[in-house]
């Protein structure tokens, strides 16, 4: 190297910054260069420089330290100087700047210069690329896994210390150009002895090999639960990593490997033998400095390099601590890498349910939207390039919550469509004042408002749908007829219908109001409302006490919308919950839970003896043995309609169909605080907290429960009685739904049951298969 001088550009003023740019201005024959673009850190840093030179401190394995005294020859914010005559720039700042650094450095970086991402993250060389257009195929382009330090300036330009040096790190190499030195051996001279660089066999085993898996894992597993109480001091990062943190690392390491092999796979060239398990690497890398080799929580807990790093915190006006989920640790490692790597396993066809997991929570921490659904956010670009129009059937709860949300959205216009009484004139009157404003309570103790209002509020079917070919009914099942008879004359064809819950039955009534023209439309239904939600002011104010995390939804039909139906749903209702879609139709009617309102009313209030209580009992917190017992009776009669449907139609797969708990669970996984059976996961879920049965006052202000409420008035002839149906054509014998609907019916003062037959003069009034003409497996299949 001492034949040729290298003249080397440092970007960014930071921790690695500062290391590299003193020990790469130590080598002979070498002249460095800082350009720092930030504030004003060239200044500062030149001035510092003025006085003494740059000291770095490293700590060696032995215990003993080095120091090396040196420093960089110019630091400044202007790229042209900066780059003159440079052959070498290193990236050395975090992945959300490479563009930053890129876009200034365009028209200064010679043909032929050795790009190195120091680290490059997943996705640099795409960047790269992007960016420097055609003067990027005559560059090398070298991207590093990782830092090679574990380091910390101590006085800004002037001190900084090395807690620990890997021993090797592993280095992509993209081109050669022209550049005249080998650029690996390029850059192991400006390191020196340590770390060994090697290099990986191609540029996407590299982008596997990057280690933002770490952090987001640890912050996901260490946090996801926290009940928002803020600490008496910041937790250690990888000394302090706990069994949960670790689990979730090995279960995105495992899929990070399936996408290594299935990319060797379909690209056999594309060798990945680099891409190692995490407790491999760290061992590789650290290995003289971690104590106990044992496991991987062993591994992180005794690295000496990782002593004393602690969670990104703020501290609280009481002088406690809170995690910073906008620090890098979720800011960067998201977007520059867990989602260029779920980005590469949708390219190569590897399914990645742990690192979707992780995605969706760290994207609603740092209020982004990467993921929407299984799909990254194409259906976002898509409609940043058209205007999208809906309308939002209801003047309740889902009406205004959703009506809101969407509202919010870019290049969306929202019109609300409200039959009941004067809810339009009310509604439209109170939009003249002010917006809506929604209150989401998070998991984590938190609250996020936004505000935003619908272009319009009317009672005229006509003036909603005009230009409009998304209609979503989020009323109460007893009004979709009311509201589908409604629109007939104007839903068009090739129209996106969403039942938003659609309740069981919807594809029934759907086809048989809208007839032929329902073939061409795409319908979508919902298992469940996706928020736990309350008006708290009528056409002003709305308050969403919980998210579920999940939730399923069934296509049928239609072809404009019925590909991208659900990514485009997802993108009006933002991260959460994130829409699964469901195997069929008969699938989301089964799951539909209408199956659990009657059983724990019939349970709670079979044998009350009509005399008035104090107060409203609590529903869901509140409830008893009895209602879980019959609750879990009609799950494992559901369970069984969905065996016989599969028995039958083999095609007609119903893996959702689980027991209540196990949905639960999962829809709600981070608000329920004791998960051992059915019964804790209802009383400690909060995002049912204050929710109390339907109920009536009486004139000396005690309450009776209100049966005619839609706890059993919608959830019978919309849910249980259509189960009943299913149950009959498939000959599944059902008798505790039996005796819940039969009853609900009584205290409804309806007939559905008879015996033991849908025949009850009020059958017309359901949903049941039957009342539409299907009374045999074939005739379900119809629907499509």
């Amino acid at each position: 190297m001492d034949s040729k001088r290298l003249h080397v550009v440092v970007c960014g003023g930071g921790n690695g910054a500062h290391t590299f740019s003193c020990l790469a201005s130590s080598r002979p024959n070498t002249e460095v260069r800082v350009l720092t673009l930030f504030d004003d850190e060239a200044e500062r840093w030149a001035e510092r420089l003025e006085r003494d030179d740059m000291v770095s401190t490293f700590c060696n394995s032995d215990g003993s330290t080095t120091t090396v005294k040196s420093s960089p020859c110019l630091v400044t914010k202007d790229p042209k100087e900066a780059s003159k005559d440079c052959n070498i720039i290193f990236f050395t700042v975090p992945a959300f700047a490479h563009e930053q650094y890129l876009e200034s450095l365009v028209p200064f970086i010679p043909d032929h210069s050795l790009l190195v991402g120091m680290p490059g993250r997943a996705g640099f060389e795409f960047e790269v690329f992007h960016i420097l257009k055609d003067k990027a195929k005559t560059c090398a382009i070298i991207s590093f896994e990782t830092l090679p330090w574990a380091c910390r300036f101590l006085e800004f330009g002037h001190s900084v210390k090395v807690h620990g040096t890997k021993e090797y790190v592993s280095a992509s190499l993209l081109g050669r150009g022209n550049f005249e030195q080998d650029p690996i051996c390029s850059v192991q001279y400006l390191f020196g002895d340590k770390p060994i660089v090697t290099q990986t066999n191609n540029y996407l085993e590299l982008n596997l090999l990057s280690k933002s898996i770490f952090h987001p894992s640890v912050m996901y597993g260490y946090w996801k639960d926290w009940n928002g109480v803020p600490l008496d001091e910041s937790p250690l990062f990888y000394n302090g990593v706990d069994e949960k943190s670790v689990e979730v690392i090995e279960n995105v390491d495992g899929e990070i490997m399936e996408i290594a092999r299935k990319i060797s796979e379909l690209q056999p060239e594309m060798k990945m033998t680099s891409v190692i398990s995490a407790y491999d690497w760290l061992v590789a890398h650290y290995q003289y400095q971690i104590c106990d080799k044992t496991n991987l929580m062993t591994v992180f807990r005794t690295n000496k390099a990782y002593d004393g790093l602690r969670h990104p915190m703020r501290i609280t006006k009481d002088g406690k601590y809170v995690p910073d989920f906008q620090s890098r640790y979720l800011n960067e490692d998201i977007p520059y890498g867990l989602v260029v790597i779920r980005g590469l396993a949708s390219i190569f066809g590897v399914k990645t349910p742990v690192i979707d997991r992780v995605i969706m929570w760290c994207q609603d921490h740092v209020n982004k939207q990467y993921l929407v659904g299984l799909h990254l956010t194409v259906a976002q670009r898509r409609m940043d390039s058209e205007r999208l129009r809906l309308v939002v059937c209801g003047g309740g709860n889902g009406a205004h919550t959703f009506s809101c949300l969407a509202s919010s959205r870019p290049n969306t216009e929202v019109r609300v469509l409200t039959l009941f009484d004067d809810e339009a004139e009310r509604w439209t009157e109170r939009l003249d004042q002010e917006e809506m404003v929604l209150t989401v309570c998070n998991s984590d103790g938190s609250t996020t408002a936004l505000k935003s209002r619908p272009s319009l509020v009317t009672n005229d079917p006509k003036a909603a749908t005009a230009d409009c070919s998304i209609v979503f009914f989020t009323v109460p099942a007893f009004a979709h007829a009311q509201y589908l008879e409604s629109l007939i004359p104007y839903i068009s064809d090739n129209s996106l219908i969403v039942g938003m819950p659609s309740q069981a039955g919807f594809e029934f009534q759907v086809f048989h109001i809208l007839k032929d023209k329902a073939k061409s439309c795409t319908i979508v239904s919902f298992e469940t409302l996706p928020w736990a939600c309350r008006i708290e002011e009528f056409g002003h104010r709305v308050k969403v006490a919980g998210r579920k995390e999940c939730v399923k939804a069934s296509v049928v039909g239609g072809e404009k919308f019925r590909e991208n139906a659900l990514d485009l749903i997802q993108t009006l209702i933002g991260n959460k919950p994130v829409i699964t879609q469901a195997n069929n139709y008969l699938e989301i009617n089964l799951l539909s839970k209408s199956t659990f309102h009657p059983p724990v009313m019939y349970g709670y209030w079979k044998d009350w003896d009509g005399i008035p209580v104090e107060e409203p009992p609590l529903f869901y917190n509140g409830i008893g043995e009895q209602s879980v017992g019959f609750l879990n009776s009609v799950d494992e009669e559901v369970m069984a309609i969905a065996r016989k449907i599969t028995d039958l139609r083999p095609d007609m797969k119903m893996p959702g169909i689980a027991p209540a708990r196990d949905w639960l669970i999962e829809h709600y996984r981070y608000q329920i605080i004791d998960k051992t059976n059915l019964m804790t996961a209802f009383r400690t879920n909060k995002g049912y907290d204050g929710l109390t049965h339907p109920m009536k006052k009486t004139e000396n202000g005690k309450y009776v429960p209100d049966f005619k409420a839609r706890y059993v008035n919608e959830d019978i002839p919309y849910g249980l009685v259509v189960f009943r149906g299913l149950a009959t054509i498939v000959g599944v014998s059902t008798p505790v739904i039996d005796e819940v609907i039969t009853w609900c019916q009584g205290r409804l003062g309806r007939q559905y049951l008879v015996g033991a037959g849908l025949t009850g003069r009020d059958l017309d009034s359901t949903r049941a298969p039957q009342r539409f003409g299907f009374h045999t497996i074939a005739d379900l299949m119809k629907i499509k």
